[in-house]
């Protein structure tokens, strides 16, 4: 295409000289025209970029913002704003539970009657925080899907709300600019008139577009900071409280139920794990007391066959094993009955 085709193939249409076929084929981002016969000027055009980064970054829109749209507007997975280990430590330091609905939290205060001494207060961040770290020590899959249910959900209203906002951003900034964005948000309707105009008022007829939207926007900064917005994302009408509030409700009674279920089971091993808790803190390490070289720490709690998982370290080999309470002391005052050199 020589220089100057664009802006000629432009006038040339509204004369009537050329057909719509004939202007697309001037200019490669020239992909569908709208012809207004009552008056060609006011016919549109898209101009449409390969794809919504290019047509962004185009526009003066920062790096940053084009990646951002690309992620939160991705067919295959959401933008991670919340990662699990995020709304775990809420959860354990009492935060998080507004997302409980009254039923929900009704079930865990009645999981609170059976697991611990105190029914849980969810006015106090301290008896929450307690309440989840005691629910983890005995349930650590349903607590741990608890967390997934509430991670999903948060990052999946905050996707749809930054989805909305950006929406919003780009048709302002389409309208104040007498644009309409096409529907894949890769390029713009314009009529051919506006273009004609900046071509002139920016003295570039010899350009083609693509080289014509790069000089308007060169020193333009159209940034909108996406990707920094998230407290204004968290609003209440995207979170799906009623599928949230339903899955978390199904883990909650299946706790219950294997509680109630299993009850004289379950309350000694409550009791272990109370007797256990009394002198040890749950994923801290300890020397063994016969043999300072290995060292230990509790995992966590196999309430199915009453044990209590471990980690042993022995001159950099590891490995974890289940016991019970009783081989547990065992370990601690006998460890050469578990032949520790073999590891």
């Amino acid at each position: 295409m020589a220089a100057g085709d664009t802006f000629l193939g432009l006038r040339n249409f509204i004369k009537g000289k050329i057909n719509p076929k004939e202007l697309i084929s001037i200019d490669k981002l020239i992909s569908d025209v709208q012809v207004d016969k009552n008056n060609l000027a006011q016919s549109k055009i898209l101009v449409d970029f390969d794809n919504e980064e290019d047509f962004l970054t185009s526009f003066g829109f920062s790096d940053d913002d084009a990646w951002f749209y690309n992620r939160i507007n991705s067919p295959y997975y959401d933008y991670e704003f919340h990662v699990s280990d995020s709304i775990y430590d809420d959860f354990v330091q009492g935060y998080g539970t507004d997302f409980f609905s009254d039923e929900n939290k009704n079930l865990m205060e009645k999981i609170s009657n059976f697991i611990s001494k105190e029914e849980v207060d969810f006015d106090e961040y301290e008896s929450i925080g307690n309440f989840f770290r005691t629910l983890e020590d005995l349930y650590p899959r349903e607590f741990s899907n608890i967390v997934s249910e509430l991670t999903y959900y948060r990052n999946r209203s905050l996707n749809i709300s930054a989805q909305e906002s950006i929406k919003n951003d780009l048709e302002s900034w389409a309208k104040n600019n007498s644009y309409e964005i096409n529907s894949h948000t890769t390029g713009i309707w314009i009529t051919i008139a506006d273009l004609l105009e900046k071509y002139v008022r920016y003295n570039v007829p010899h350009l083609d577009l693509e080289d014509l939207f790069k000089t308007i926007y060169e020193d333009k900064n159209e940034s909108y900071n996406w990707s920094e917005d998230i407290y204004d994302y968290e609003r209440e009408e995207y979170f799906e409280q009623e599928n949230f509030n339903r899955d978390v409700e199904r883990i909650l009674e299946k706790i219950i139920s294997n509680i109630e279920e299993n009850f004289d089971n379950f309350s000694k091993y409550l009791e272990m794990v109370n007797r256990i808790k009394s002198k040890f803190v749950i994923n801290k390490t300890y020397p063994l007391p016969k043999d300072r070289t290995t060292t230990f720490f509790i995992k966590g709690f196999d309430k199915e066959n009453n044990k209590i998982n471990i980690r042993l370290v022995h001159k950099g080999e590891s490995k974890v094993i289940s016991l019970s309470e009783e081989n547990f002391y065992h370990l601690l005052f006998q460890p050469t009955l578990f032949n520790l050199e073999d590891m």
